[in-house]
């Protein structure tokens, strides 16, 4: 993984709060590259699962961001491949990835 790389060759200061997570978010896009499709939307599910639960009232425009982009990568993923039902994408991923955007939008000067 990306991360993995980074930490062996020390290229990244793997402290940032938010480094590992866009690591893994990259890692997803290119499992999907792979056609591992599982592992791309079971990457990005957990990113999202794991920020969703930390944005409330949550300042940090990153981490919104990161948030939103896997939360759609995982929608569109799992619609362009039938994984679950419509409604259930729309509603679990691209309605809350929107929500999210407009909360980015509305945070920023």
């Amino acid at each position: 993984s990306l991360t993995q790389l980074f930490q062996r060759f020390r290229i990244a200061d793997l402290s940032s709060s938010h480094l590992p997570l866009v690591l893994r978010l990259e890692d997803a896009k290119i499992l999907k590259s792979q056609n591992d499709l599982d592992g791309a939307i079971m990457y990005c599910k957990t990113i999202a699962r794991y920020l969703c639960d930390a944005t409330i009232d949550s300042d940090c425009i990153e981490r919104d961001q990161i948030c939103a982009e896997s939360l759609l990568l995982c929608g569109l993923w799992m619609a362009q491949n039938n994984v679950d039902a419509g409604e259930s994408i729309l509603t679990h991923y691209f309605e809350k990835a929107a929500a999210m955007a407009m909360q980015i939008n509305q945070k920023i000067p």
